[in-house]
């Protein structure tokens, strides 16, 4: 429509392969994991968060590719 798109009846997933839009965060379907994303100058910050009780061993993807990730511990840094 006009210079833009109008998808309807199709999830985000389809919505953002036909625009090209590549993901920000790949987590593996059924898992209950959530991410939150934000860029400061040139660091990208990830907050990943377990929504369940239970320990989760899972291989995280990341759009971000040309740097060391560092782990920090919210709760003590």
């Amino acid at each position: 429509y006009g210079k833009g798109m109008i998808f309807d009846g199709v999830g985000l997933e389809e919505v953002f392969s036909k625009i090209g839009c590549i993901e920000d965060c790949k987590i593996p379907d059924g898992v209950p994991i959530n991410y939150g994303h934000r860029k400061m100058e040139e660091t990208d910050i990830y907050f990943i968060t377990n929504q369940s009780e239970d320990i989760q061993n899972v291989d995280i993807q990341f759009r971000v590719g040309d740097r060391q990730p560092e782990w920090w511990n919210p709760m003590n840094g």
